[in-house]
């Protein structure tokens, strides 16, 4: 079973067993669709491709116009990046610029970015580029609060060991999760850092596994 598969079943089998509230995903998703620019993992939009209740429901809504949105820019940004490599190609075959060649190999490149980018929009198999998160991103974890289990996304974020807790803002320190950062932190890096997911004391399931706090 790979990564993104993964959390999907970790969270099916963990909404269905304790039955977990999931709000926070919502307002998450709403947050983005407003321009918070969120980084959410592909795996995590998959984990609501299937909505069984209200809440999920919501939140496909959401994922679903966020992706037509991000479809929408990237077809402009691709029509954009196409006239580049066209113009370089007419004034190349009148003088050589550096400018142009830069422009063709430049925009050539955005082209097929944007083209990629597309299809993973569109694409409904995950992958396992699909489960990867970033300082920055979001990953789902379950906690208990006032006896009740509860799904958030947290934050995922590094910091060195030469900051304190007190350089980083209080939500994003309060749960260790250095095995995240062995999985996503460059292999150069992973020995100095130390890693912090927001809104402590949970476990967290996005690396296929539950991992908590010694």
């Amino acid at each position: 079973m790979c990564y993104s598969a993964q959390i999907d079943s970790q969270y099916k089998k963990y909404k269905r067993r304790w039955g977990a509230d999931i709000s926070k995903f919502v307002r998450l998703y709403w947050d983005r669709s407003q321009g918070s620019k969120a980084k959410i993992p592909k795996a995590v939009d998959a984990m609501f491709a299937e909505p069984a209740d209200a809440d999920e429901r919501e939140i496909a809504r959401l994922i679903a116009e966020f992706n037509a949105a991000e479809e929408s820019r990237l077809q402009q940004e691709l029509f954009k990046q196409r006239k580049r490599v066209a113009d370089a190609v007419r004034t190349l075959q009148t003088k050589t610029t550096k400018k142009a060649q830069d422009d063709q190999r430049i925009g050539s490149e955005k082209v097929q970015w944007c083209l990629d980018k597309i299809a993973g929009l569109k694409r409904t198999e995950l992958v396992q580029d699909d489960m990867r998160i970033f300082p920055g991103w979001y990953a789902p974890v379950m906690v208990i609060e006032n006896g009740t289990h509860t799904i958030k996304p947290m934050l995922y974020q590094c910091r060195l060991p030469s900051r304190s807790k007190t350089d980083v803002p209080p939500l994003q320190v309060e749960r260790h999760a250095i095995r995240f950062c062995r999985s996503s932190c460059p292999p150069s890096k992973r020995v100095f850092r130390r890693c912090y997911a927001s809104h402590g004391n949970g476990y967290g399931f996005a690396a296929g596994q539950a991992t908590r706090d010694a």
